[in-house]
């Protein structure tokens, strides 16, 4: 059967079906120098204010010139909280970025987990 006779909705041979937890783990492994680095950032935001989301990690490694907010792609974002020093407050927040024509988003709220050693 060719891949264009395939049932609709059926995966293409070869595809790689994976979890969440399994593509953030491949995310930690190709993006390890940008997860490390927004670790970090993460950290020290969340030290200054209390609280972090990856919108605010983003926006302070585009300030830094880490990352370039239109040729970089933020879904490596994920894996910054993921497995890490940081732990969900419950809380949402919601922003938009209409210089990016970024349409609403809503974001996890992170803070410092009791006891989290600092990122390196």
């Amino acid at each position: 059967m060719t891949e264009d006779a395939l049932p609709y909705g059926t995966p293409k041979p070869r595809a790689v079906l994976r979890t969440t937890s399994d593509a953030l783990r491949l995310l930690e492994e190709r993006r390890a120098w940008l997860v490390r680095k927004g670790r970090f950032v993460a950290w020290t935001i969340a030290r200054e204010r209390g609280s972090v989301t990856s919108a605010d990690v983003f926006d302070a490694m585009v300030r830094s010139h880490y990352v370039d907010a239109d040729g970089e792609s933020p879904r490596w974002l994920g894996a910054v909280f993921t497995r890490s020093a940081f732990a969900w407050t419950g809380e949402y927040r919601t922003r938009r970025d209409m210089a990016r024509n970024v349409h609403e988003r809503t974001t996890k709220v992170w803070r410092i987990r009791g006891g989290a050693v600092a990122p390196e």
